[in-house]
């Protein structure tokens, strides 16, 4: 396991820390996590993620995966006791894309992965109950 709080943490220690089960993808746990994309907004993912982003959200469709998949994201946490179909983690799993399960809300999930020492993007932050960037506040 990877030293938390040292910004080097992979999937497997994000699954720990949150409690999540893997939905798919086991084999590749070992992916290195950079930051954290808290959002329930794919557009803003797309806009702002770079590779190596763990995306968290409360979404169970396919286009999680497929936002995924042109961002080159890490792998994606389905938060707040979300259940993706079979469908969507087929998808998951037919691109190598990781996927995890955890029954925290998102801010929870947010608060102890920034505590661990992993960043949450500025852009891809998700307040309770709404989405403001950091320039309009």
């Amino acid at each position: 396991m990877t030293v938390p709080g040292s910004r080097c943490m992979n999937l497997d220690d994000v699954r720990r820390l949150l409690g999540a089960r893997c939905l798919g993808c086991s084999d590749l746990l070992d992916r290195p996590v950079e930051e954290i994309a808290a959002t329930d907004l794919m557009s803003e993912v797309l806009a702002y993620s770079l590779p190596g982003t763990l995306l968290l959200t409360e979404l169970c469709n396919v286009q999680v995966i497929n936002t995924a998949e042109v961002a080159g994201l890490t792998g994606v946490v389905f938060v707040g006791g979300s259940h993706p179909a079979a469908e969507v983690i087929d998808r998951a799993n037919s691109l190598a894309i990781p996927t995890l399960a955890a029954p925290l809300a998102m801010s929870a999930a947010r608060e102890i992965l920034d505590r661990a020492g992993l960043p949450v993007h500025e852009h891809l932050a998700l307040g309770p109950g709404t989405f403001e960037r950091p320039e309009s506040r």
